[in-house]
């Protein structure tokens, strides 16, 4: 959906990584507002919500797979390239760490999850809609996760909620990576790897990947923002 809206004007501007990681963050707000007006409609029900995802899905699945023709022919076919392999190997490894915790419910050290970004959502399923919840003045703040938190909630998957929070830290990563690769070039074959780790090894941010928090979806949204000054400049 992302790449529907916005192919036009970023194309030839950003690079493969940057694209993918624009497109699929704005498509996922646009579903996240999809939910919202449901939600102010009162119809946050399943099958609202499943023909929102499906119709979603359809829209996204040409536009994906032409991005996926775009990557070079040796992407998927890795040799061991020493330091290089290594960093990549490192990230792996932190991602991995990451969907552990996404898989699993949140646990008491996720207080932010259980006292809102989740337990909203749910009182908001509850009710079949979106409305005020006075004893919690953070649901007065800008919707997007929290939405597809309801989203992943109503199917019956905390870890499908939190599963949005995780593709945050993978687009994060993959704009990282794209942007670095396009201003190195070929004069520092190994920059794309160091940079991608600096990023995704942060304890603090591996961490949340695995959490229903909000950071990596506003640090993702304010890096995509500058990325595209950058590249439009």
């Amino acid at each position: 959906v992302g790449h529907r809206l916005l192919d036009r004007w970023v194309r030839g501007e950003a690079p493969l990584g940057v694209r993918v990681a624009l497109y699929g963050w704005s498509g996922l707000t646009a579903l996240a507002y999809g939910v919202l007006a449901l939600g102010l409609g009162a119809c946050l029900s399943w099958p609202w919500l499943l023909g929102l995802t499906v119709g979603f899905i359809a829209l996204g699945a040409g536009p994906a797979l032409s991005l996926a023709r775009e990557l070079p022919p040796d992407a998927l076919r890795p040799r061991w390239r020493g330091w290089r392999s290594l960093l990549w190997l490192l990230v792996a490894l932190a991602v991995l760490f990451a969907a552990t915790g996404a898989i699993y419910p949140p646990g008491t050290n996720e207080y932010d999850s259980l006292t809102y970004h989740l337990a909203a959502p749910k009182l908001y399923l509850e009710q079949g809609r979106v409305h005020r919840i006075v004893h919690d003045h953070h649901t007065n703040s800008p919707f997007n996760l929290e939405m597809l938190y309801t989203l992943g909630l109503a199917f019956g998957s905390e870890p499908m909620a939190k599963s949005f929070h995780f593709a945050a830290y993978l687009l994060l990563l993959t704009s990282v990576a794209g942007v670095t690769r396009w201003f190195a070039r070929e004069q520092e074959a190994t920059a794309p790897a160091l940079a991608t780790a600096v990023v995704g090894l942060l304890p603090p941010v591996v961490w949340e990947a695995g959490t229903a928090y909000v950071d990596l979806g506003t640090t993702l949204g304010q890096w995509l923002a500058l990325l595209m000054l950058i590249c439009w400049w």
